[in-house]
């Protein structure tokens, strides 16, 4: 009896419960036609919510004529009833206080560290894309209001080494479809302060005046392979080349290295 009259005051376990209708989503890439959450726990697949007040997991079981969805507390007969998405959706009504809270804590659901669906937030939704068309802004405002010089070493990461052959309005053109696509990314590149270097390294690569060997360590003249530099290894050695062209040794190269662009 003692179990029964906690679990039938729901504000034990959901304590600023609010009443209104909601809608879940079958989390993933592809939305399903139709799937089927599991509604109950069995010996093979487990449901089970662990219980911090008694201090044990219990089994969980959605059925439609019962007030708590708790395996222990329920009574014969049991009239179960499978909780299915359409389209990759559900929509629980606000009456349905029973679902809803057994959707709150399955284990399945994404705020319960789950992966098959999660409770959809409109102001949430809309706070996420409140934020990304700001950033969007941010990235559009910054591009419009930076110099071509400064614009180039972005387009050679963004775009590739094909900059080479455009000119700045076309460098400009295709550079602005790129942060239409990724704002973020544009955002990340302006404030980087390695990207002048790592531009530098690019053009002198394009040019044919320094090669990378296939140990990522070794930066050699491309006309007759001596070599200039060691650098520590990396995956990206353009990027660690150019970190080494702001340091006191580097400086020294950079200024040799500029004048062979020239």
């Amino acid at each position: 009896m003692a179990t029964k009259q906690r679990v039938s005051d729901k504000t034990v376990l959901f304590p600023d419960w609010e009443r209104k209708e909601r809608v879940y989503i079958w989390a993933g890439d592809a939305t399903p036609v139709s799937e089927s959450l599991q509604s109950r726990h069995t010996r093979f697949n487990e449901l089970q919510y662990f219980d911090e007040e008694l201090g044990y997991p219990r089994s969980l079981r959605y059925v439609t004529n019962q007030t708590t969805f708790f395996e222990d507390e329920q009574v014969e007969p049991f009239v179960l009833k499978a909780i299915v998405f359409e389209d990759g959706k559900l929509t629980v009504k606000a009456n349905d206080t029973v679902l809803q809270q057994f959707l709150e804590i399955h284990p399945h659901n994404k705020a319960n560290g789950g992966y098959k669906f999660y409770e959809y937030d409109a102001n949430a939704a809309a706070l996420k894309e409140l934020k990304k068309e700001e950033m969007s802004y941010e990235a559009m405002d910054t591009f419009f209001n930076m110099d071509f010089e400064d614009l180039e070493p972005i387009a050679r990461v963004m775009i590739g080494n094909t900059v080479d052959n455009l000119t700045s309005g076309e460098v400009k053109r295709d550079l602005l479809i790129k942060v239409k696509q990724d704002p973020q990314n544009f955002l990340n590149l302006a404030n980087n302060s390695d990207i002048k270097m790592k531009n530098l390294t690019m053009r002198l690569v394009g040019a044919n005046i320094i090669k990378f060997k296939d140990d990522n360590v070794t930066v050699t003249w491309a006309k007759n392979g001596k070599e200039i530099v060691k650098i520590p290894f990396s995956a990206d050695p353009q990027s660690m080349f150019a970190k080494y062209l702001k340091t006191d040794e580097g400086i020294l190269l950079t200024e040799s290295l500029l004048s062979k662009l020239d």
